[in-house]
């Protein structure tokens, strides 16, 4: 297939592309993901732009993830009706409706409604979106990390892998937890995000900085020894898609505690071994 990626921002790309990156004649450099209201018409030139790209580029199948492009759906479809939309939904159904999309909910479930398909992570997601787009699958997202040796649980760490978001990922849970483990045990949080300094000032408040360690960014090889030298996983988030890191964690063997979100009940299941 020909592919090419087409971008909102002039933000440089995070991973290495090897298809062309197109930039709207009209770039949107927030930094931050839209959670407002009437995203087609704040987002009327950048919606007519990825209309142009898609008439000029002869263009078959557009796929658009999360809920404002999603919402693009319908003036598309509008304009360029033989093009195919997916809209590609890497959240839970609760999230975007309750929470990052609430003022914008009739443009994101007219979105849904226009689109060809709908992908979603999660068998929860697809019982809920089907009410509003019956052709609505699910597609897991794939492992990018390397399996090596898996961990022989005998250390008495315990790691995690997050970006530092206290609300979402729950890393104020995770400072208390810190403060309650024995200890002779660690936590290891890999990662990085906007609260990195909220999350220190929390640490040293709750007095817990020998037994939460935050590591920073690590690399896919650095990532792996992170996993095989720990000997449990945690993730203390509040909501989740699909959490990749659950299934990094256990493909290095690791038992996984979690806080109950719909993301970590598509891998954990319950704790029932058979699904």
């Amino acid at each position: 297939n020909k592919v090419a990626y087409f971008t909102l921002a002039t933000t440089p790309a995070f991973f290495e592309l090897n298809a062309p990156l197109i930039t709207t004649a009209n770039p949107v450099n927030t930094g931050k993901s839209f959670r407002g209201s009437k995203p087609l018409t704040k987002y009327s030139s950048q919606i007519n732009d990825l209309i142009q790209v898609l008439i000029k580029g002869d263009y078959d199948v557009v796929i658009l993830t999360a809920g404002l492009l999603t919402s693009f759906s319908s003036q598309i479809k509008a304009r360029v009706p033989q093009v195919r939309i997916i809209a590609w939904l890497h959240n839970n159904y609760e999230t975007y409706m309750d929470n990052y999309y609430r003022n914008m909910q009739s443009e994101f479930i007219t979105g849904l409604r226009s689109a060809d398909r709908v992908v979603v992570l999660t068998r929860h997601d697809v019982i809920h979106f089907s009410k509003i787009q019956s052709r609505t699958i699910k597609i897991y997202n794939p492992l990018t990390i390397k399996r090596g040796t898996i961990s022989s649980l005998t250390n008495h760490v315990i790691s995690m892998v997050s970006r530092i978001d206290i609300q979402q990922k729950g890393l104020d849970l995770l400072v208390k937890i810190a403060a309650n483990i024995p200890d002779d045990w660690e936590i290891r949080l890999a990662g990085s995000g906007p609260d990195e300094n909220k999350l220190r000032n929390l640490i040293s408040q709750m007095n817990v900085n020998n037994k939460l360690k935050l590591t920073g960014s690590l690399t896919d090889e650095q990532l792996a020894i992170h996993y095989q030298t720990s000997s449990i996983f945690m993730m203390t988030s509040r909501w989740e898609g699909l959490p990749l890191v659950i299934g990094e964690a256990m493909s290095f063997g690791l038992p996984v505690i979690s806080m109950n979100n719909t993301g970590a009940q598509e891998f954990l299941n319950g704790g029932n071994l058979e699904f």
